[in-house]
């Protein structure tokens, strides 16, 4: 793929991980109203992990969005919601989220659409302020850290429909027990606003940035 300055390591198979995903520290749930997949990090599931596995599940969900998720020239790009509920400032998984950040914009440079950090508790923001100059300023663009109001923030880029009711959305929270974290939960349409515009794509660095409602036809 042109995208990539470094190829990432193949991912494990999906057996070796099954022990990972079933926790629900990363899974996919939903599109935007771009129709960009949704990777959602629950970061006090990272805290159980190590640097190294954390990486493994997350270059596994990158390229399974990549290969069933993706559409080269019209989907070329993910949003990332990370969930920073119940995370406390001395379990706050700071060398794991350093460890992916570097990862993600060393070898899939071009394809985060947005990441929006919610629930943080304010004393994280100390921690967060020693992760974000690893990250280029293109990428530190993107992050939008969320306040008390996320669900409104969420809700202008992602239609209620594909999120979860945790995030301010109408679908059923994926749960351990509903089996729902191993493969990716995708609602049906709508995806945007009835009337509202499609998506406008520009080139940017690494590949192309989209931006209005869902794509034509959506």
């Amino acid at each position: 793929f042109f995208f990539f300055f470094f190829s990432p390591p193949p991912p494990p198979p999906r057996s070796e991980l099954e022990h990972m995903l079933q926790r629900g520290a990363m899974y996919v749930h939903g599109r935007d109203r771009c129709m960009r997949p949704i990777l959602v990090m629950r970061a006090v599931e990272l805290t159980k992990f190590s640097s190294e596995d954390a990486l493994k599940l997350t270059y596994f969900w990158l390229e399974f969005g990549m290969r069933e998720l993706l559409i080269r020239n019209r989907i070329e790009q993910w949003k990332v919601i990370v969930d920073l509920r119940d995370v406390g400032y001395t379990s706050f998984p700071v060398t794991v989220l350093k460890s992916i950040a570097s990862s993600l914009q060393r070898n899939y440079r071009g394809r985060l659409s947005g990441m929006y950090l919610i629930n943080m508790p304010w004393a994280i923001n100390a921690i967060w302020q020693m992760v974000s100059p690893l990250l280029q300023e293109t990428t530190r663009k993107k992050i939008k850290i969320c306040d008390a109001k996320f669900a409104e923030i969420l809700a202008a880029d992602i239609h209620p429909n594909q999120l979860e009711k945790r995030f301010g959305g109408t679908q059923p929270d994926v749960t351990v027990s509903s089996g729902g974290y191993e493969y990716p939960t995708m609602p049906p349409p709508p995806y945007a606003d009835p009337g509202q515009p499609g998506c406008v794509c520009v080139e940017e660095e690494g590949g192309k940035e989209c931006v209005g409602g869902a794509v034509e036809g959506a």
